[in-house]
């Protein structure tokens, strides 16, 4: 690695070969840091979730009467709490922002929100299966807690993309159902 120096010769200098390892490592950490913090603070509040994505899900419903779910996050709350953060569609396409305690079964807030994804209603028009059912498909094999679901397109087809999150090996698995089948289309495991 060459780097231009502030000598008054205006000669370069090269970096000793470690150094410069050192610093690509550097680069790389820090480009890493920002793509799994979702799943990470999930993790966190892991342990202490008592309630789960079903039960969110029906939460989120009964707030918003009518309303179809978009997304659903386990999130951490600025007390270190488990949250869950819903996206439910209204019939009349106003998409609402659910919180539902993680400790407790119970709403926090209900607001709307602006739609940042009109999409998304069209997808859950063509979903045949629910929410709820896709997470039973694919947490009957893995010991975990289901923390994200969120409706979506792959490839074509119209998925549920459910994240079931292990305790144990710090793991996420991430399932793509097909919301008209209920096949399982994709499996695949980030290590956090």
């Amino acid at each position: 690695m060459i780097l231009p120096t502030p000598r008054a010769t205006g000669g370069a200098r090269r970096c000793p070969p470690l150094a410069g390892t050192a610093m690509a490592c550097a680069f790389a950490l820090l480009a890493l840091a920002g793509c799994d913090s979702e799943q990470q603070e999930a993790h966190e509040v892991l342990p202490m979730l008592e309630v789960p994505a079903d039960e969110a899900i029906r939460l989120s419903l009964e707030e918003v009467p009518g309303s179809d779910l978009a997304a659903l996050h386990l999130r951490q709350s600025e007390g270190d709490e488990p949250v869950w953060d819903s996206n439910v569609v209204a019939q009349d396409g106003t998409r609402h922002l659910v919180r539902v305690d993680g400790s407790r079964p119970k709403v926090l807030s209900a607001k709307e929100v602006p739609d940042e994804d009109a999409g998304q209603r069209k997808l859950i028009e063509q979903a045949k299966i629910l929410p709820e059912q896709a997470v039973r498909e694919v947490t009957k094999p893995e010991f975990g807690k289901v923390t994200s679901i969120e409706i979506d397109t792959k490839e074509g087809r119209v998925v549920w993309n459910v994240d079931v999150t292990t305790i144990e090996r710090d793991n996420v698995h991430t399932y793509d159902v097909d919301a008209k089948t209920g096949e399982v289309l994709d499996r695949g495991e980030l290590s956090s």
